[in-house]
């Protein structure tokens, strides 16, 4: 019986499981030999001659010798199965950190390279939205105010603001995401900070 076909093609979990695999099914059939050569053996005790029954308890011992080693390979290829797959899963978290933080670096190096002007920019923006809030409601206040102190220009008044222009959606819509560009801005800080070794 050649034992070495037992053995894994290549140090992998996937040619463990299979070396595995073929091994097992050797087991089943030592195991039919076993079983076959006791059977001959013990119906030799009282039928056979001497040299039958030597040669019959020679079988049985190399059958009983196969299906040992046999178990062995399969016990050591069982837990050789288990060290590689965690050694494996260990291995592709590391190949995923090095890629996570190949990402942050590049998330770090672009804000390093653009946050100053992005921060500047979003402060114009902001300022410019607060300005046109503030220059509308200053007009809603002096509109209330005239109408109060002169009843004969409500209709002047509401002509006037009719000419107000809105604020522009995409403008609103960027003032509601200035906030969470802060809080990128901020991460980006954050991420500048000596890291810990993993």
């Amino acid at each position: 019986m050649d034992l070495t076909t037992l053995r894994p093609t290549e140090p992998t979990s996937s040619a463990i499981a299979a070396a595995l695999t073929r091994a097992e099914t050797m087991r089943v059939t030592v195991q039919e030999s076993v079983t076959a050569a006791k059977a001959n053996r013990d119906a030799l005790l009282l039928d056979g001659d001497a040299l039958q029954l030597a040669t019959a308890e020679r079988t049985l011992t190399d059958a009983r010798g196969d299906g040992e080693r046999v178990e062995a390979i399969v016990a050591e290829l069982t837990n050789r199965l288990a060290s590689t797959r965690k050694a494996e899963a260990v291995n592709e978290v590391r190949a995923s950190l090095a890629t996570s933080r190949d990402a942050t670096d590049a998330r770090r190096v672009w804000w390093g390279k653009n946050g100053r002007k992005l921060q500047a920019l979003l402060r114009e923006a902001t300022a410019l939205h607060r300005g046109q809030q503030d220059a509308v409601e200053d007009t809603r206040r002096k509109q209330v105010r005239l109408v109060k102190d002169y009843d004969d220009t409500t209709e002047l008044t509401d002509a006037i603001f009719a000419e107000i222009p809105p604020a522009e959606d995409v403008d609103n819509v960027a003032y509601r995401l200035l906030d969470k560009v802060a809080d990128a801005w901020e991460h980006s800080v954050f991420l500048d900070q000596p890291k810990e070794a993993v």
